[in-house]
C-alpha cells in the first residue's frame, strides 16, 4: 500500500508540468517551519506528532533553461515525530523518528504546490513494562521518503497534508507551515 501511494504521488509531480500554470515557489534563501499532526502505523494510540524546519537552498529560475526544472524549489528539512504509543497488558510501546530530507516542491498554481522528498531518517522504538525481560530500545536508521500537498492560504502561512514512510513505520499527516 505505501508503495503504491508513493507511486500516485510521484505520478502526480511529474504530470503537474503539463497542467502547470505559472505558480510561485519559495525563493532561495526561504526559512520555514511547521507542525503536523495524523494517524500513524503504530497500534493502540497511533496519533503521531511533529515538527520540522526547512532552508530553502536552490529558488526557481536557479535552473533557467528547463520548463520544468525552473519552477522548482529544492529545500533541506529536519523533523522530529513521535509516531505514537501503544499499550496492551501492562506492555507500552513507542516510536519517534529524526531526519533529515531534501524536499522539491513544484508550483502548480499561486496556492497550491506539490512536494516530494528523501533522506535519511533514525526511528526509535521503546517497549516497557514487564520488568527487565522486556524494557527494551531499539533504533533503526533508513530511508525517509515522502510526498505532500500544500495550499497557500497567505504567502507566509500555509497548510500540508500529506504522507511519510520511515524505516518501519509510516504517517499520513496535516499540519500548519509558517515561511519567514
Amino acid at each position: 500500500m505505501n508503495k503504491i501511494a508513493i507511486t500516485v504521488l510521484l505520478s502526480i509531480f511529474i504530470a503537474a508540468n503539463a497542467a502547470a500554470s505559472e505558480g510561485v515557489a519559495d525563493q532561495e534563501g526561504t526559512i520555514h517551519a511547521g507542525i503536523k499532526l495524523g494517524p500513524s502505523d503504530v497500534t493502540g494510540n497511533p496519533i503521531g506528532l511533529g515538527v520540522y524546519g526547512g532552508y530553502t537552498l536552490f529558488g526557481p529560475n536557479t535552473f533557467k533553461n528547463h520548463a520544468f526544472f525552473s519552477k522548482l524549489s529544492i529545500a533541506v528539512e529536519g523533523e522530529y515525530v513521535h509516531l505514537g504509543n501503544a499499550s496492551s497488558l501492562g506492555v507500552s510501546y513507542s516510536a519517534a523518528t529524526l531526519g533529515a530530507v531534501a524536499a522539491a516542491t513544484y508550483p502548480i498554481n499561486e496556492q497550491f504546490s506539490l512536494i516530494v522528498k528523501a533522506g535519511m531518517a533514525s526511528v526509535t522504538s521503546k517497549a516497557s513494562g514487564c520488568g527487565w525481560m522486556c524494557n527494551a530500545s531499539s533504533t533503526s536508521i533508513g530511508v525517509h521518503t515522502g510526498a505532500a500537498g500544500h495550499f497557500n492560504i497567505t504567502p507566509k502561512i500555509g497548510v500540508r497534508a500529506g504522507y511519510d514512510s520511515y524505516p518501519n513505520h509510516s504517517m499520513l499527516s496535516v499540519g500548519g507551515v509558517f515561511k519567514f
